[in-house]
């Protein structure tokens, strides 16, 4: 990793991130909104903008799709290529304990990941079928909010005096209640 090549990856992550994040929305709401236009969710979220349009959405969602399909799986291989070399280097380390570390932050990284990416996913590619307000809000919340916050609390839990003090708190709760 060199400079140049940080600034090429960090530049097609904001090129990739603002072309996706216009996208989307300009196909949307172009479209003809019905009604009241009263957003049933928590933000204004791409799919509960889709839902007040009048005229077909077929071209918005195949786009969606598209980008969806297209970015995500990049982005993914894009993980497991980096994954890899990081695998590869942390076998090179001679000591378990650096070993272990290295494991630890890497476990990390992928629980949140695949917590964020996982419920993204899950929302955007679901069959039409499975339509449901709640599960949609309920499915933002956990890839908007709840994978921020437990972002840290994540991390912090490979430290040493974190783990000691959570122990210490919890067994000191279980004895309370019993």
């Amino acid at each position: 990793m060199n400079k140049r090549i940080c600034v090429q990856i960090a530049a097609g992550s904001w090129v990739a991130g603002c072309f996706t994040a216009l996208v989307e929305p300009v196909s949307v709401l172009q479209l003809s909104l019905c009604g009241n236009s009263v957003i049933n969710h928590f933000a204004c979220e791409i799919l509960a903008v889709l839902k007040l349009v009048c005229v077909d959405t077929s071209m918005a969602q195949l786009i969606m799709l598209v980008v969806t399909a297209l970015l995500v799986p990049m982005l993914m291989l894009l993980i497991c290529i980096s994954y890899a070399f990081i695998l590869s280097n942390i076998l090179r380390i001679s000591s378990v304990d650096g070993q272990s570390k290295a494991f630890s932050t890497c476990a990390a990284h992928l629980t949140v990941v695949v917590l964020f990416y996982g419920t993204a996913l899950s929302m955007y590619l679901k069959p039409s079928s499975v339509d449901s307000q709640e599960i949609d809000k309920f499915m933002t919340l956990v890839y908007g909010t709840l994978t921020p916050i437990l972002n840290p609390i994540i991390y912090s839990l490979r430290n040493k005096e974190v783990k000691a003090a959570l122990k210490k708190l919890l067994f000191r709760n279980s004895l309370v209640m019993f």
